[in-house]
């Protein structure tokens, strides 16, 4: 195989740190896919193949964000305006104005561009709600009221009754090759 330069490889798109380390543990599954889908259409696109200048924005219409996402259009629109609120992306009109709240995306008529923060660091992430910023980290248990298992108790107590009656028949068929073999 020769040797590529890896930030030109063939088929792939570059993802972002910040997304992988600090971000995927704390998003919800839908706003990582549309997180995911502006990663890859901006940065999985060559704009100059001279330089390896990555796209830094593209129009993504909502339908595009359903059909690469494979989730439902009220989903798409709640991810779109948490990582919009929470600057992870951002996203443009046509002339280039942020369209930084829902109402604004919804009053715009024409195309939204959409790109990865790429200035999103590590001070952004303490912008996070904690519980969302915790949600993955601590499970809650819960008490739960036992009861004893015994042999009557469990699902699988046919498996018991069966090896008892298989225990009685045994018993039968020998008692029953006693009695003919004492016949003889």
């Amino acid at each position: 195989m020769e040797n590529q330069n890896p930030a030109n490889l063939p088929n792939t798109t570059q993802i972002p740190n910040v997304l992988l380390d600090q971000l995927m543990p704390v998003l919800k599954d839908v706003q990582l896919r549309v997180a995911l889908v502006v990663a890859r259409q901006t940065f999985g696109w060559i704009e100059d193949y001279q330089t390896g200048k990555r796209k830094e924005k593209d129009w993504i219409s909502h339908s595009q964000l359903i059909a690469m996402t494979g989730r439902r259009s009220r989903a798409i629109s709640l991810a779109v305006d948490y990582l919009c609120k929470e600057s992870v992306i951002l996203a443009y009109n046509q002339a280039g104005e942020l369209l930084d709240t829902a109402d604004k995306r919804r009053r715009n008529f024409g195309k939204i561009f959409y790109r990865f923060n790429q200035n999103y660091g590590e001070n952004m992430l303490l912008k996070l709600p904690r519980s969302q910023n915790m949600r993955t980290h601590k499970m809650r248990s819960q008490k739960v009221r036992t009861t004893k298992l015994t042999a009557l108790t469990k699902n699988n107590n046919n498996k018991y009754i069966k090896k008892s009656k298989r225990e009685e028949n045994r018993k039968r068929i020998e008692s029953m090759k006693q009695d003919l073999l004492k016949k003889f």
